[in-house]
């Protein structure tokens, strides 16, 4: 039986809505979704071509590919600066199942997860199909997203098992320092919490601002796992790619659940995504470089806004304003915008109804889409003031 807190959340009016222009054939200035607005790399898409006609490729090993997983350990290892072997890399159908598969492992009846709040919206259903009577404590986060660790080490109870981040931040665009990142290991380790980050947009940083991995931390606390995996930076949302970094003894027990759901991700993609390794230094910088201006433009363009405020934009795919309109909710306000000026963004609310009051704004879209997308959630908000 699925949990009553699992919701759908395209039930909105909003998303019917904008269902309803895209099938009529109107044009939407999306600013709603996080999909990269690039493609997957060239030589990754010609590589899989070649094999698909030129091999068979049966059941594999559970646990990945060994080319790749050796592949992703020396990335690891040279973002973190930490000693990271293939026998730390689980390969997953997607960064979802990689976090899918963490809390299956982990979680028993009545274990607590405190989960950063706001977070993506996969993170709290997840914790309930994996245990449907596990228990979900929130983190909220500070004003200008940032972690607030006094806050945090009173929620810890005897039954406290995992601690969920996401850094940089969905929604938010918030990004955990170095000091910050120490201090959560410190009491992740003082109360033997499992410490989970997801690092999907570790490569989306602007304007100097550093990413630090968690796995940094790996040689002073064992529990640490990441998820990460090949959909962002690499344009390949579709094909499901992601992966767990976690101790050898977590993966030996995590793996079993990979083999009993679907024996191994699709060999053939991962064969493929090997060619994402060999891609020119500073590939990605050509995509980082316009989602950077991107933030400028946002901020250049709502600075006289004084009825929407927004925290500074640090990294990842998104920002996330807050509006006052008084009564208004996120969905009305979201569904207004999309009649006004066929601008779609997200409304705050499918993050928890704490988020009532604010809507994500994706920064990845060509320049020009996005400067004209950008000019026209001004104007509808213009009419307010």
């Amino acid at each position: 039986m699925i949990h009553p807190e699992v919701h759908n959340t395209v039930s909105l009016e909003f998303s019917a809505m904008a269902r309803a222009k895209s099938v009529g054939g109107e044009k939407l200035h999306s600013l709603g979704l996080g999909e990269p607005f690039w493609p997957a790399p060239g030589a990754v898409r010609q590589k899989l071509s070649e094999i698909a006609l030129s091999e068979h490729y049966g059941y594999k090993s559970p646990f990945g590919n060994q080319i790749l997983r050796q592949s992703i350990a020396h990335d690891v290892t040279a973002i973190a600066d930490a000693r990271i072997e293939a026998e730390n890399i689980l390969v997953t159908a997607g960064a979802k199942q990689a976090l899918s598969v963490v809390f299956k492992t982990l979680l028993e009846d009545g274990d607590e997860a405190i989960v950063v709040d706001p977070c993506f919206v996969s993170y709290r259903p997840q914790v309930f199909l994996a245990n449907h009577n596990a228990k979900i404590i929130p983190w909220s986060l500070t004003d200008d997203f940032s972690i607030d660790i006094e806050a945090l080490k009173a929620l810890i109870t005897p039954r406290s098992k995992v601690l969920v981040v996401n850094s940089p931040n969905n929604p938010s665009g918030g990004l955990i320092s170095a000091v910050e990142m120490q201090a959560l290991v410190a009491i992740a380790k003082n109360h033997n919490l499992y410490l989970v980050c997801d690092e999907i947009y570790r490569d989306f940083v602007y304007h100097g601002a550093t990413f630090v991995s968690a796995n940094a931390y790996r040689d002073i606390y064992d529990q640490i796992i990441t998820i990460d995996g090949f959909s962002k930076t690499y344009g390949m949302t579709g094909w499901r790619l992601g992966y767990i970094v976690a101790s050898k003894e977590f993966l030996q027990n995590a793996v079993k659940v990979v083999q009993h759901e679907m024996t191994n991700v699709p060999e053939i993609l991962q064969v493929a995504a090997c060619e994402a390794f060999n891609l020119p230094d500073g590939w990605f910088e050509q995509y980082r470089s316009v989602l950077e201006r991107n933030v400028d433009h946002y901020n250049n363009a709502l600075e006289d806004i004084s009825i929407l405020k927004t925290a500074p934009i640090k990294a990842g795919m998104f920002c996330f304003p807050k509006f006052d309109l008084g009564d208004f909710t996120s969905d009305q306000v979201a569904v207004k915008l999309l009649h006004s000026q066929n601008v779609a963004v997200t409304p705050g609310v499918v993050f928890g109804k704490d988020w009532d009051s604010y809507l994500r704004v994706s920064l990845s879209s060509p320049e020009d889409e996005f400067h004209d997308a950008i000019e026209k959630f001004a104007t509808f908000f213009r009419t307010f003031l």
